[in-house]
């Protein structure tokens, strides 16, 4: 008997033809959306450059443009964002445009790190009316960021202390040596004498702890007028010095000797230094060399911040035995 002539086989196939339909109709059956864009929303991706230098801002803006009927929910992301560090999050008013809704996200970021970076796809999720859940992915975006050394210069490497050399035997007379001897001595002794005589009249400037000169000097700085006359090279001059100098006063590091990527990767091997130090002191570094190097004009609100984080830099680096 063929399966048509069959009632129980003919019943099977009216049961399961039901069971497909209601399933397909079900508001709880899973939907995908298709990636980039979709009938009623699209999901698009912008970087403000795609090239920068290390230390520079820039803002990366995701919009999404929806149908009114959706609600949308903008992705999350921790403190990084495909290599970059995020410095701020801002996101506009939800606005009407030609029937349909538009939200906008922007992220302001910057990198340490030269080279290629790419900032993943975002994921956006959405709910219809019905309260089907839908997701849609815009577009991975790559910046470059590049050093702020030219081309042609290669960061120099940080190397060890070459070890004692053997001096070559001569015949200098002996009473050379003795000579040389009496200048060395008298050398230094005029050298205590100075730094005697120096440090009588700056109150023993040198037994005050590196905090404590570093403190004063910025007090100095700020009440010089600088940022008031306009003088920002000078101004940026004197507040790098005085972190640098800070810096080898506590940390030994040899910081005055040092371009700003050599000193960060001595720094970056030094315990002494926290990680939120570091970040907090390449960040102020780079922006030093910007307005050194590249001829970055501040306005008077950067500078005043500038020496904010080179005294929120001293002030929680300092030694716990001897901070105020």
């Amino acid at each position: 008997m063929s399966r048509d002539g069959n009632p129980l086989c003919r019943q099977i196939e009216i049961v399961l033809t039901i069971a497909l339909l209601l399933y397909l109709l079900s508001p709880r059956a899973p939907v995908f959306a298709q990636e980039g864009k979709g009938e009623s929303i699209a999901v698009t991706t912008h970087a403000s450059q795609n090239t920068v230098y290390i230390g520079d801002k820039f803002v990366y803006t995701i919009t999404v443009d929806a149908d009114p009927e959706f609600t949308v929910k903008n992705p999350e992301f921790g403190e990084n964002l495909g290599g970059f560090d995020i410095v701020d999050v801002a996101e506009a008013e939800p606005r009407k445009r030609e029937g349909r809704m538009v939200y906008q996200r922007r992220y302001t970021l910057d990198s340490f790190t030269t080279g290629s970076h790419t900032i993943p796809a975002p994921v956006v999720f959405y709910t219809d009316a019905a309260g089907r859940k839908f997701e849609i992915e815009a577009e991975a975006v790559t910046v470059e960021v590049k050093s702020v050394l030219p081309d042609d210069e290669e960061p120099q490497d940080i190397k060890d202390i070459p070890g004692p050399v053997e001096l070559p035997v001569n015949n200098t007379p002996f009473l050379i040596g003795i000579v040389a001897g009496i200048l060395v001595i008298a050398g230094g002794a005029a050298a205590f004498l100075w730094l005697r005589r120096r440090n009588k009249s700056k109150g023993e400037f040198v037994n005050k702890p590196p905090h404590v000169i570093a403190y004063e000097q910025l007090e100095s700085l700020m009440a010089s007028g600088f940022i008031e006359a306009g003088r920002i090279e000078e101004y940026y001059v004197l507040l790098s010095n005085t972190v640098r100098t800070y810096l080898e006063n506590r940390f030994g590091l040899r910081a005055p000797e040092m371009t700003t990527e050599e000193f960060l990767a001595a720094a970056a091997k030094d315990s002494g230094l926290k990680d939120e130090h570091k970040k907090l002191l390449s960040r102020f570094l780079a922006h030093c060399d910007l307005v050194k190097f590249a001829r970055y004009g501040p306005n008077v609100d950067e500078m005043k911040s500038a020496y904010e984080s080179a005294t929120q830099f001293v002030r929680e680096s300092a030694s716990p035995e001897t901070a105020l």
